[in-house]
């Protein structure tokens, strides 16, 4: 009798007896089976673009709605009173991680029963325990890539439609551990300090200390001198009509999920208080990144909006006005007061107040590039098994095979004496992430590894590669660093507005798409770099799309100010 496995894959994996749910069960594992890419995975939980991003849509919704209906149970946990404004923002990373994360899987089961139901098959399902106990929404965010939750969830589906010719055994998942909480510090702050530094401008990527005390006293200022008070945005659940709340046909017990993966630090959210929080009605706040995951942070902007204050958030990363589905950001980020952007002004059909103004992260590095050396740097992305959320792309799984598949083919088809200047720079290391340092170094063993400083590499080499559309291009392209990327568009797929604004960047050849275009480009521009990245064509691409997609100032600080005072 074959194996359907769900789980990691066991020691004795044989592909003629065995057959894989998907990718994930390689994941740690990826000695045992060193071959897992040339498997075929035929199951996807979407089978097309317009369901993956009709899932995505009516996913953030039912999020959404889930902060209203929650509300008392929430209260209740955590002995508390307040409002769906405050709980939307505590909740929300937790919230829309889980429900989309559990619909894909269940998406996922489905596909399974479908495509192999008639068959005799022994698959192995984790008991009823769940095994695991997060923190905080950050905590949990990291679990979703975690194999015991997607094990789990994937038992708790199929053991609901489980085939007549399928024999099932249990597996013992293991003791949870238990998070620990550190209380946050308390801030004590008095007369002119709490008016200088009263944390109304929170971390933002590109800011010092300095203008985050800059900023939060001129918004401190502004709500000082307003007469009259601003009143915050408050709208309904995206997607749906008002009053009509999101629904999704669950096969597990979505319910008992929720409560079991509901955050520690969501049962009891006083714990995070730092100080005493005096709201001011329609004053203003401005949020970086630490607004998803820091619980301290998430919790005293919470209880600012309750109280009537605004919360302006802002772009801290690459793909924001371009990507065709970033359900999380606008479920999020973009259903705040207003939406600092690094220079778009819309992004596709989701609504927001967007403020276009210099990234303060690209202006420090604007025109930083000087050529030190003969490198061609060519950094990767991370390579998940799993989704955390419903953004990007549909088909996950052919992604990770064509990405892996791409940077072979690169390394492979790259001039040789170009090859051996090449630093390849790997993601982050994570327990969640596939091994691409020692995937690159099992493949080709004379390039050389990169782990300093990125933002100095990209400075000093002479040219720049890259694989994906991360935070890293946009960098390379303020810092005129000459650079060729690319990567499948079948994948990463943008809304029209944006692909008009992408194409010059194609023209002039500094976006390809493939890695069989991408070595040709760079063949050929390899002896000249410097001549073709000063050619006409790349300075007037680069100029056009800088301008719609990464402004950079000397003086962005000014431009900051400015719109605080008008907006603040």
């Amino acid at each position: 009798m074959k194996r359907l496995i769900v789980g990691p894959i066991p020691d004795d994996f044989d592909p003629d007896s065995d057959i894989a749910a998907g990718p994930g069960c390689f994941l740690g594992r990826e000695d045992v089976f060193p071959g897992w890419e040339e498997l075929s995975f035929p199951v996807r939980a979407f089978q097309n673009d317009a369901d993956f991003e009709a899932a995505a849509a009516m996913t953030a919704a039912f999020a959404d709605s889930l902060a209203r209906e929650y509300v008392p149970y929430f209260n209740e946990q955590s002995g508390t009173g307040h409002s769906w404004i405050f709980w939307r923002l505590m909740a929300m990373p937790w919230l829309v991680c889980l429900v989309q994360t559990a619909y894909d899987r269940q998406l996922l089961a489905l596909g399974l029963v479908a495509r192999y139901g008639d068959a005799a098959l022994e698959v192995d399902l984790l008991d009823d325990r769940f095994p695991r106990r997060y923190l905080d929404c950050g905590a949990f965010a990291d679990g979703t890539l975690d194999p015991w939750y997607n094990w789990w969830v994937l038992s708790r589906v199929l053991e609901k439609i489980l085939p007549p010719a399928w024999s099932v055994r249990r597996i013992t998942a293991p003791e949870p551990p238990a998070p620990e909480f550190v209380p946050p510090a308390r801030i004590v702050r008095k007369g002119l300090g709490r008016f200088v530094n009263d944390r109304r401008c929170t971390w933002l990527y590109g800011c010092d200390a300095r203008d985050r005390t800059i900023f939060g006293a001129l918004l401190a200022l502004r709500s000082l001198l307003r007469l009259r008070p601003k009143r915050p945005v408050r709208s309904g659940p995206a997607g749906v009509p008002a009053g009509e709340p999101a629904r999704i046909d669950w096969v597990l017990d979505f319910d008992r999920l929720l409560r079991l993966t509901m955050p520690e630090t969501l049962k009891n959210v006083s714990r995070l208080a730092t100080e005493d929080i005096a709201a001011k009605p329609g004053s203003a706040n401005l949020a970086g990144p630490d607004f998803y995951f820091v619980e301290w942070l998430k919790y005293r902007m919470a209880c600012k909006a309750e109280g009537g204050e605004r919360i302006i958030c802002t772009q801290h990363g690459g793909g924001y006005g371009a990507l065709r589905t970033m359900s999380f950001p606008h479920i999020m980020e973009y259903r705040q007061d207003a939406f600092v952007t690094w220079g778009w002004k819309e992004h596709g059909g989701y609504p927001g107040r967007f403020v276009p103004l210099p990234s303060p992260l690209l202006s420090k590095i604007a025109n930083a590039h000087r050529e030190k050396n003969d490198k061609l740097l060519f950094v990767a992305t991370g390579q998940t098994a799993f989704r955390v959320r419903l953004d990007t792309m549909a088909d996950n799984v052919a992604f990770l095979l064509d990405y892996r598949a791409s940077q072979r083919r690169f390394f492979t088809s790259i001039r040789g004496d170009i090859r051996e200047n090449v630093l390849y720079r790997p993601y982050f290391s994570f327990d969640a992430y596939f091994d691409d340092a020692g995937h690159i170094k099992k493949h080709f063993p004379d390039l050389q590894h990169h782990r300093g400083d990125l933002h100095a590499a990209l400075q000093d080499c002479k040219l720049l590669a890259l694989d994906n559309l991360g935070t890293t291009f946009y960098l390379a392209m303020a810092a005129d660093t000459p650079t060729v990327a690319f990567w499948n568009p079948l994948f990463l797929r943008m809304y029209p507005q944006a692909e008009k604004s992408f194409e010059a960047l194609r023209r002039a050849g500094i976006v390809a798409h493939g890695p069989d275009e991408a070595v040709l480009r760079i063949n050929a521009i390899w002896d000249d770099v410097g001549g073709w990245w000063r050619s006409p064509e790349v300075r007037r691409a680069r100029k056009k799309w800088l301008a719609e997609h990464a402004r950079a100032s000397k003086i962005w600080r000014f431009a900051w100010a400015w719109e605080i005072l008008k907006r603040g």
